[in-house]
């Protein structure tokens, strides 16, 4: 716990809310620029106020960073990936029982639960199921044309 000097009952509501609403270490957030994990919650040398250091999944950024600024680290990230924001950036915090749910659909479709799955729809997952059939179908034609190119282009390559 923290002990706060407040003066005011307004000043005790804002702190209060400050201190409810600010990230935790390890939470995922929603932020403009994709999906993270937050890994830093605090002050910097180069700005004023609170700040999250954010650690992006999936693809780098251009202006990321690897959770240095001015040659101090303030927590790890891969090249690119890491991100410093204010807490009105944060679009939103992602709960882990929403994590939950997501890849529990996701485990129901990949293991072909429908039938009793508490999460996903049969017509849906079916809809899903085609979907992949058509693409490995595609990709397996695109693979049997390429092999028949390259054979052509050998043969081609013998006569010469």
């Amino acid at each position: 716990f923290f002990c706060l000097k407040i003066k005011s009952t307004r000043e005790r509501q804002k702190a209060i809310m400050t201190t409810l609403l600010l990230p935790r270490r390890g939470d995922v957030v929603l932020v403009e620029q994709g999906l993270g994990v937050v890994r830093f919650v605090g002050n910097v040398d180069f700005d004023e106020g609170k700040h999250i250091g954010i650690e992006l999944k999936g693809s780098a950024i251009d202006y990321g960073c690897n959770g240095s600024y001015n040659g101090v680290k303030y927590f790890e990230a891969s090249p690119n990936h890491g991100l410093f924001i204010q807490i009105n950036q944060i679009i939103r915090i992602i709960t882990s029982e929403e994590i939950l749910e997501k890849v529990a659909i996701l485990y129901d479709i990949v293991s072909g639960k429908t039938i009793n799955s508490n999460f996903v729809e049969c017509s849906k997952y079916n809809e899903i199921l085609k979907e992949n059939q058509n693409l490995q179908q595609s990709v397996y034609q695109q693979n049997i044309l390429i092999q028949n190119l390259t054979k052509e282009n050998e043969a081609l390559e013998a006569i010469k």
